[in-house]
């Protein structure tokens, strides 16, 4: 990645050495409870043994029929897609997986109850067991279907009849341990022999055209002719005489999960995207029992289990269908959008996230948390600590908290065009939004407001114009602009990080101009140091470009950059805990912090493996830090402190301003020193006429040898011309200048 005027942190910074050693007294998950669930089933021969698969957040187990849940692993990048409980042993279960970043899958298994696991398979996409024979495993991938008949251990092809490909579900009849059903993503297949011959029972059409996924299959224990049929769009399919004929039933909506009730043949279930149906008739009419929607649904003498989507929770009911329990206890498989924490309100904590399909406002206080606004909500959350209101911005919504119980919210949105909002930026009366995609006026950009809100216009002068499509117009707007922020010590200066630019305002606003470009990265967020005029921090990268997130930082007013390894793998959330003036960096896999500018950094906690850390909120003055993740949930982290003396001996013998390399040179060079001792140092360039056309560094600086870029460019990014140029390095007991030549 090309960037210019970014300083080389090799030699710049000494990773994760500190002032302070950090000991964490407490670390504790908070909840909110619930996820995103994919999956679920009951063990056969102990029904009181539950497991449950989830979008990224792992596999969980419940031992007390869904009372309470823990976590068995595989938190990250993968969706487990199905699951299958040994018909004898409740501790052999299987689970398939796939992952979002390689599209690659496969079958787990544990032998005892989910403490150890090894791969057995890969690809695979589903998996089941036989419903009468012990240590029987199916396998259904894009190839074909497998049979294990030793737990796992082997693998046999089992389809050359068809040579079935795209397997979605694999049922095995209740009733006969030789019949399989499989479902793929155009029919249904039937075997009597275990698998060794197969007959297409039925093709599955979307309105008659086009395919239509398999997604659940369902055999009556009471009459093993009864077969029920969940498809994507092809509706509910019933079939009375084990698969010969078939009548539909459309819901108009994608049906999930099938049952068939143990009690009485006539006595179907259906679970839609719209609610949980019953069906007391064989199909010919249907009833709600519950709304919602539904993405799985089981049964086990009588009771039922329902996935619910939109929530992102689990259901339990004992008598029919007419009252529900949620069982989400220990399941933390949520994502949190933002956290904050109000001081007006008795240090309230606030968090968006992502409990399923919605997203929930809710609020932490008394060890329980308390749902505000159900879905509907956005993303962020802002609180201005001079008028103590607190804001609500993204989702193309931009909205005021007008009562200490968060139930009313102004909108604020008069004068904004149909956008997504993107950052916020607060001064007193004075708020600043971005936007990122614009349809009514087609103008992005920038917005300002001097009442709080109630009105707004556009304040993006200077921003790069580029060409916009709507409805057949075309007109020039602004650029769309991701993250913004004022400085504290100097409210008229602003930032502001587009796609590569960052521009910067110095009367408040009116004016915009470009100073420093980071190639192919996205500016995501940016602080500025509340103790500084000219430091501010950054985070810029682009996944689609495999460019990762990754801290920046400025002593020169953006003018350029350092990159900054504080030891985390992506950087996704800054925080300045204020007012100790400590800087708080998440990511992936962990927390660090600095205590002297991002200098020397320090682990938050212990290892956080597997986890994202998204967003962090601390109340000032007090050591519990709050710490939201990706498909995690909240944890309080209780901090205390013991002081270090001093920092490890890495001092240089002398102060020396090295020669520029290369030299001559065209386009950047590089230059290097040492510093024997901790120092304020500016690194400036000169041309023959006297004149200083940039400065690299204005800063504190530990002892050590560092190396700084110049890109032959002055303070106003136009490249500098061919000729003799001089450096001069000024620390607290010395000055130094050396001669370099740009030849373009």
């Amino acid at each position: 990645m090309n960037k210019k005027n970014i300083l080389s942190s090799d030699i710049l910074i000494l990773v994760l050495l500190s002032v302070l050693n950090l000991q964490a007294a407490s670390l504790d998950s908070i909840g909110p409870y619930g996820g995103q669930f994919k999956c679920i089933e009951i063990s056969k021969s102990n029904p009181e043994i539950l497991y449950t698969g989830t979008y990224y957040g792992g596999i969980f187990k419940s031992n007390n029929s869904g009372s309470s849940w823990y976590y068995l692993g595989f938190r990250g990048d993968t969706i487990i897609s199905s699951i299958a409980i040994d018909c004898d042993n409740p501790d052999h279960i299987y689970f398939s997986w796939c992952s979002i970043k390689d599209y690659s899958s496969g079958i787990m298994g544990s032998k005892d109850g989910g403490l150890n696991w090894e791969e057995m398979l890969t690809p695979a996409r589903v998996v089941a067991t036989s419903s009468k024979i012990h240590n029987v495993v199916f396998i259904g991938n894009n190839d074909g279907v497998y049979i294990s008949t030793d737990g796992g251990a082997t693998f046999e092809k089992i389809d050359y009849q068809f040579g079935l490909n795209n397997i979605s579900v694999i049922t095995t009849d209740p009733l006969d341990s030789s019949t399989v059903y499989i479902g793929t993503s155009d029919a249904i297949y039937k075997s009597t022999n275990l698998g060794k011959d197969w007959i297409k029972l039925r093709d599955t059409y979307d309105f008659s055209t086009y395919p239509a996924y398999v997604n659940d299959i369902s055999v009556s224990e009471l009459n093993n002719n009864i077969i029920l049929v969940a498809t994507s769009h092809d509706g509910l399919l019933i079939s009375d005489n084990g698969g010969t004929d078939w009548s539909r039933k459309d819901f108009g909506l994608q049906v999930h999960g099938v049952l068939c009730d143990n009690r009485g043949e006539n006595v179907l279930y259906a679970a839609h995207l719209g609610g949980f149906m019953v069906s007391s008739d064989f199909g010919q009419t249907f009833q709600e029992l519950k709304d919602g929607r539904f993405i799985d649904a089981k049964n086990s003498d009588g009771v039922f289990y329902l996935l619910e989507e939109s929530t992102g929770t689990i259901l339990k009911s004992t008598d029919k269908g007419q009252t529900w329990t949620r069982l989400i206890n220990g399941i933390s498989n949520i994502s949190v959008n933002s956290l904050l924490i109000n001081d007006k309100n008795d240090a309230e904590l606030l968090s968006i996230v992502n409990a399923g399909y919605d997203k929930t406002l809710l609020k932490y206080s008394n060890a329980s948390w308390d749902t505000i606004l159900a879905s509907s909500v956005g993303n962020r959350l802002f609180m201005d600590q001079s008028n103590q209101h607190v804001f609500m911005l993204g989702g193309g919504a931009f909205a005021k908290c007008k009562d200490d119980q968060y139930e009313t919210w102004e909108n604020c949105g008069s004068g904004l065009p149909y956008c997504n909002p993107g950052d916020l930026a607060i001064n007193g009366d004075t708020l600043y939004i971005t936007c990122t995609t614009a349809f009514e006026g087609l103008d992005a950009g920038i917005y300002k407001s001097v009442d709080e809100g109630s009105s707004w216009f556009l304040s993006s002068n200077g921003l790069p114009l580029v060409e916009r499509q709507y409805l057949g117009t075309s007109k020039f707007a602004p650029v769309d602009i991701y993250s913004i922020c004022t400085v504290k010590n100097n409210p008229k200066y602003l930032y502001a990080g587009g796609y590569e630019n960052l521009f910067r305002s110095t009367d408040s606003g009116a004016n915009w101009s470009e100073v420093f470009t980071f190639d192919q990265c996205l500016i995501s967020k940016i602080v500025s140091d509340p103790d500084s005029l000219n430091i501010i921090y950054l985070i810029a990268g682009y996944s689609y470009h495999n460019l990762p997130n990754t801290l920046y930082k400025s002593s020169n007013n953006g003018e350029s950059f350092i990159e900054i390894d504080c030891g985390l793998e992506q950087v996704y959330c800054i925080f300045f805990d204020s007012p100790e003036n400590i800087l708080y960096v998440g990511g992936k896999n962990g927390i660090v912090r600095s205590f002297n500018k991002a200098k020397n950094w320090e682990k938050v906690g212990d290892e956080w493996k597997n986890v994202v850390v998204s967003s962090l909120a601390k109340n000032a003055g007090i050591d519990e830090l709050y710490i939201g993740t990706e498909k995690s949930g909240v944890y309080k982290l209780i901090l205390t402190t013991t002081q270090r003396d001093g920092y490890p001996d890495i001092q240089p013998g002398e102060f020396i301003l090295k020669q520029n390399y290369p030299n001559p040179f065209n386009p950047q060079t590089t230059i290097a020193f040492d510093l024997p001792e901790k120092s304020h140092i500016r690194l400036e360039i000169y041309n023959l006429l006297g004149q200083r056309i940039s400065v690299l560094a204005d800063d504190y600086f530990n002892a050590g040898r560092y190396q700084i870029i110049w890109n032959g460019k002055d303070q106003l990014c136009r490249d500098a011309a061919s000729g003799i140029y001089f450096y001069r390095l000024i620390t607290d007991s010395s000055i130094q200048i050396r001669k370099m030549i740009l030849s373009r």
